[in-house]
C-alpha cells in the first residue's frame, strides 16, 4: 500500500522535473541523474541504520534514526537551496 501512494510522487519528481530542469535535449540524463542518486539513497536506507546501531550500542534505534534522518534532511535542504529561485527556461527547446 505504501508502495501505492510512493508512485506518484516518485513519478514527478524523476519525470517531471527531470523535463522541465533539463530541458527537451537532456531530459533523460536528467532523469537518469535523479533516479541514479535514489538508488544510491535506498543502498544508505538499508545499511546505515545497521552501522549507526553498531556504532552506538545500548541506544534505542528510533533515536538514531531520527537524528539520521535529521541530518539527511538538512544536507538535502542545503543542497537544494541554491535552486530555491530556479525557474524552468520558458520558449524553444535549445
Amino acid at each position: 500500500m505504501i508502495g501505492l501512494f510512493l508512485f506518484g510522487p516518485d513519478s514527478m519528481l524523476s519525470a517531471t522535473a527531470a523535463i522541465e530542469f533539463g530541458t527537451k535535449k537532456g531530459a533523460g540524463s536528467a532523469a537518469g541523474f535523479i533516479n541514479g542518486w535514489g538508488s544510491f539513497g535506498q543502498i544508505l536506507g538499508v545499511a546505515l541504520p545497521g552501522y549507526l546501531m553498531a556504532w552506538f550500542p545500548g541506544t534505542d534505534t528510533t533515536v538514531i534514526l531520527f537524528y539520521g534522518f535529521s541530518v539527511a534532511t538538512l544536507v538535502a535542504g542545503l543542497l537544494l537551496l541554491p535552486l530555491w529561485n530556479r525557474v524552468p527556461p520558458t520558449g524553444r527547446a535549445q
